[in-house]
């Protein structure tokens, strides 16, 4: 199936990959369609997390994967691979693409995607890998606990925009937030609050961080999910502090 503008036979040869879902993928492509942005939104958290980790692993600083996610570097991916492919002319396209893959084919099939169409693969692919610093392992997991939030506001609200989206993602992860879950299950500690809450952000990062090595996706989700990070789907999620 096609949406006008967009040839999908010509996405799937231009990126090497099959998208599965017919009716996804021809959204991923479309940025005038209103699914676009969940695609989009999704894509983004997906790709970084593939990225970040493969960093990781290549004992690579992390601004290589800081401008592999660039909007410039994905504009130029978007005109080398699908500009001909559909009438669109952004770089989301490439984030939504990927956003589609892993609701179609998980996100192992499209954190390989990510790695093959933003080049990394090509650039960095035949580098050793090895155990991340403990830093480093900190960092992915609150690259991991993002993406995994952005998957659940998704699949929570599958219809709401982009702003709506962002807003719920980041209230169920902003730092005070999770340091008030730490405190709950940790009990108290001498030490000032907020040096408790920091240590705690940390710690909870670091074992998202050490579920996603051992496990993977899964493991990064029973994290999180261990962790309270998630409320059950159909309840209220956590207010969004107040913009000023």
């Amino acid at each position: 199936m096609s949406h006008p503008s967009v040839d999908l036979d010509c996405a799937e040869a231009a990126l090497g990959f099959h998208l599965s879902d017919p009716v996804t993928a021809g959204v991923a492509l479309s940025p005038w369609h209103d699914g676009f942005s969940r695609l989009e939104f999704l894509g983004d958290a997906i790709l970084g997390l593939a990225l970040y980790a493969d960093v990781a692993r290549r004992d690579l600083s992390f601004e290589v994967a800081a401008e592999l996610v660039s909007n410039r570097h994905l504009d130029a991916v978007f005109h080398h691979t699908l500009r001909r492919c559909t009438s669109a002319d952004t770089g989301d396209v490439i984030e939504a693409v990927i956003g589609a893959a892993h609701l179609a084919r998980g996100y192992e099939a499209a954190a390989d995607l990510a790695r093959r169409v933003t080049g990394f693969v090509d650039r960095y692919g035949d580098l050793p890998t090895r155990a991340a610093s403990h830093r480093a392992t900190a960092t992915v997991g609150s690259v991991a606990l993002r993406a995994v939030a952005a998957d659940w506001v998704c699949l929570e609200h599958p219809d709401a925009p982009h702003r709506v989206l962002s807003d719920r993602r980041d209230a169920l992860i902003r730092r005070a937030r999770l340091g008030a879950l730490a405190r709950r299950t940790r009990g108290v500690s001498s030490a000032p609050r907020v040096h408790r809450d920091a240590a705690a952000v940390v710690r909870l990062y670091t074992r998202v961080g050490g579920a996603y090595w051992r496990e993977g996706w899964i493991g990064a989700v029973r994290a999180v999910v261990a962790a309270g990070v998630l409320p059950r789907l159909g309840a209220e999620p956590p207010a969004s502090p107040a913009r000023s």
